[in-house]
């Protein structure tokens, strides 16, 4: 993951702590500019969230959810700068 997908990736926690169906909104109209892996993650910390999202939450999430995935390395990442934000 290079520096400019690490910054999408900030943005985007930024926007899912703050307003969690405008990211919601941007992953269902296909316009959010993120890895298939951050937009994945996003829409997953939505649903089991309830749009209400903290670091502990990010956390658990990717424990639960993406710790035995293929490419899980990959969701680590994700959930790190996402947890960082939070």
């Amino acid at each position: 993951m290079n520096s400019s997908e690490q910054k999408q990736i900030y943005l985007l926690g930024r926007m899912l702590f703050r307003d969690a169906a405008r990211v919601q909104n941007l992953i269902n109209t296909e316009q959010l500019n993120v890895s298939s892996e951050a937009s994945e993650f996003a829409e997953t910390v939505i649903r089991v969230s309830h749009g209400h999202a903290s670091a502990q939450d990010v956390r658990a999430i990717y424990e639960e959810n993406f710790s035995n995935r293929a490419h899980s390395e990959e969701y680590k990442k994700v959930a790190d700068i996402l947890e960082a934000v939070g």
